[in-house]
């Protein structure tokens, strides 16, 4: 009832609002400034758009240099109306994202085929990884975000572990101008209501910029399927003088899921919905960053990072149908400081740095027997140097080397590197990158045992070696826009659990090897100065090559990976007008293998059939300060699986407005 009428409150200050603001409408195609080349829902891959560099971070050459970069403005995320990053992230070309049943179900974020948990995610330049590389992609919401950077590929040379296959980079914004404020509101199905303040400006030297907003649903299942979220971002940029810039992040996440499901899903026998089952997950991740130039060609940055996230589970017995009852809560610590100099000679840019972290898992969890306690940490330092320049005109490398040292497993060596040819006379970019990265094992997988789980500290990190060719070709104008990336990868000692002969426990070995090839295509044509039409395409092959010693059929030697289709694809067309905004968006995925969980330990392989989902938004402005926002999602009303057993919502609509002043 609260939550309703605050949303009433904002419905009705927002439409009473007549004072006059500074326009911050979205820009329109056709006054869009040189620096926006991203095409809508980040359909076009790119070189590194000249925007701004980010303190203590390496150049942005570094990564993108022979790299196929996905770069998501603050005005592509507006206009498409995604209230949650992963949403965004469902439309970038090899990326593969699932989510289990409704609104707050775990999501998955796949790239090129490789373990959700081999992507690298940095939220201001803070690591917010679960340590062993999961993430809580639900509790992220668009709010106060800037853009997103994602590049496919290793890049553990340049930023650590656990970006062995992807690093997903979120930016949050920077205040610049006079202070100006935003209150939004919005209202749909299944008692969705979501409600958001932000603001950002200069107020003597600070650029700041912060937004809060929570939301909730009551989810599209009968049942215990309400989801709820908090969140909170702020940023300060300070100059402290003409040579020394100081920066300071906050960011602090809070959802609560409902879980109706057991592992079988809703779809399966014995159909039985949890009426207890509840997930809660919190995290806060703040950065300090100074950086001083020494001399005009020589930058030094400090970087001082702390990140803290809890997690409590509840499912009790509630029928004869949910066998185990279960119980747990964690809370995870890491602190880390980075070091780095940059330096710029004849036209090379060389970067030394030096980096440790410090990471801590304390639980407890009670499965049907005895609690059980968890209490493990560790050290990692590492050390890396980099370059990026012109070998000589047109062509461009970038290359590094990493050393990770880890008190609990082996030293873990990164490298990799990338070239790039601009040829003048058609404007064609070629780029070839390789590269190897590695991803340590999770702290369950190490330290948490349970009454069915025994883990393993002799576990040593996953590997994986993977390279990429692909051109980039711009035609009538810059008006089109083509691009086609061919990728391969082997992963090698990737962890799966084997059961212990003889008993119901499992424990984790370094078992299985997979290869994964592709190709990625993505094309962008601006068909008028308010028109726009975008599309991509990923094929994907996955083979195991070896699958240990498994005791269930997890993985199959010559057989596909489960939950990874063949066949991707997504297509926008996006018109930005000057007083109307919106975007219809198709996304299409061929079918899977996947498990049927329901007949656990046997868990037989089958396919999900393929489908294609709809979805749409509109903003239109009433006046220079008043904007009236809608979305629909699934409004085809297409029936499908994600991931099998699981149903996902059927259409489900949403309005509300945003006042700026």
């Amino acid at each position: 009832m609260k939550t309703k009428v605050v949303t009433g409150l904002l419905l009705a200050s927002a439409m009473v609002g007549v004072a006059r603001a500074d326009d911050t409408r979205a820009l329109m195609l056709d006054d869009e400034p040189e620096i926006v080349i991203s095409a809508p829902r980040s359909s076009r891959v790119v070189e590194a758009p000249p925007v701004q560099q980010e303190l203590v971070q390496p150049p942005r050459e570094i990564l993108h240099t022979g790299r196929p970069v996905t770069v998501i403005s603050s005005e592509e995320i507006e206009r498409s109306g995604a209230r949650q990053v992963l949403e965004v992230l469902r439309d970038v070309p090899g990326i593969r994202v699932t989510q289990f049943g409704s609104f707050g179900g775990r999501t998955s974020v796949s790239s090129r085929g490789a373990e959700t948990s081999n992507n690298l995610v940095l939220l201001d330049g803070v690591k917010v990884n679960a340590p062993g590389g999961d993430y809580n992609w639900n509790a992220l919401p668009t709010d106060n975000i800037d853009r997103i950077e994602i590049v496919r590929g290793p890049a553990a040379f340049a930023l650590g572990g656990d970006g062995s296959s992807a690093v997903i980079q979120i930016f949050t914004k920077r205040g610049q101008g006079p202070p100006r404020y935003t209150l939004a509101a919005e209202a749909g199905s299944f008692s969705t209501f979501s409600e958001d303040v932000s603001g950002l400006g200069t107020t003597g030297p600070a650029n700041w910029s912060f937004s809060l907003s929570q939301l909730n649903t009551e989810g599209h299942l009968p049942i215990n399927n309400d989801y709820g979220r908090a969140a909170a971002s702020g940023r300060i940029d300070l100059p402290v003088s003409d040579r020394t810039d100081v920066q300071v992040t906050l960011n602090h996440f809070s959802d609560k899921f409902e879980v109706a499901t057991d592992v079988g899903g809703d779809l399966l026998p014995p159909f039985f919905l949890d009426p207890d089952g509840a997930v809660r997950v919190t995290s806060t991740a703040m950065g300090a960053r100074v950086e001083r130039e020494m001399r005009d060609n020589w930058t030094v940055g400090l970087s001082l990072e702390n990140f803290l996230g809890t997690s409590f589970n509840r499912d009790p017995r509630d029928s004869p149908a949910d066998a185990t009852p279960f119980f747990s809560e964690q809370e995870t610590r890491r602190q880390s400081a980075e070091l780095r100099s940059d330096h710029e000679w004849r036209g090379w840019k060389i970067g030394v740095g030096g980096e440790f972290e410090r990471e801590e898992v304390h639980g407890v969890s009670v499965s049907g027997a005895a609690p059980t306690t968890t209490h493990f940490g560790r050290l990692n330092s590492a050390g890396y140097i980099s370059l990026a320049g012109e070998i000589r005109e047109n062509l461009s490398l970038s290359a590094g080397v990493r050393l990770d040292e880890n008190t609990r497993l082996h030293r873990e060596w990164s490298a990799g590197g990338g070239l790039q040819y601009l040829y003048p006379r058609t404007r064609t970019t070629l780029r070839l990158s390789g590269g190897q990265g590695f991803k340590y094992p999770t702290i369950a997988q190490v330290a948490s045992q349970t009454a069915t789980f025994l883990p393993n500290q002799n576990l040593k990190a996953e590997h994986e070696l993977s390279g990429e060719f692909g051109i980039d070709q711009p035609f009538w104008n810059d008006r089109w826009q083509a691009s086609v990336t061919g990728f391969w990868a082997h992963s090698k000692d990737m962890i799966g659990n084997v059961r212990v002969p003889g008993t119901t426990v499992s424990t984790p070995m370094n078992l299985s090897r997979v290869e994964r090839v592709g190709a990625e295509a993505t094309l962008s044509l601006k068909i008028t100065p308010r028109w726009k039409i975008s599309g991509n395409y990923t094929y994907l092959e996955t083979e195991v090559k070896d699958a240990g010693p498994v005791s269930s059929n997890a993985f199959l030697v010559g057989d596909a990976v489960t939950r990874r289709p063949k066949h991707t694809g997504n297509a926008t067309l996006a018109y930005n007008g000057e007083r109307l905004r919106g975007e219809i968006n198709v996304n299409a995925v061929g079918k899977s293998i996947d498990r049927d969980f329901s007949n656990n330990p046997v868990s037989f392989r089958l396919y999900v059939p393929g489908y294609a989902k709809v979805d749409a938004s509109l903003e239109y402005d009433m006046t220079e300060n008043l904007t009236l926002t809608a979305a629909g999602n699934n409004i085809l009303d297409k029936d499908y699986q994600e991931n099998y057993g699981f149903s996902n919502p059927p259409a489900n609509w949403r309005g509300g407005v945003k006042w700026n002043f």
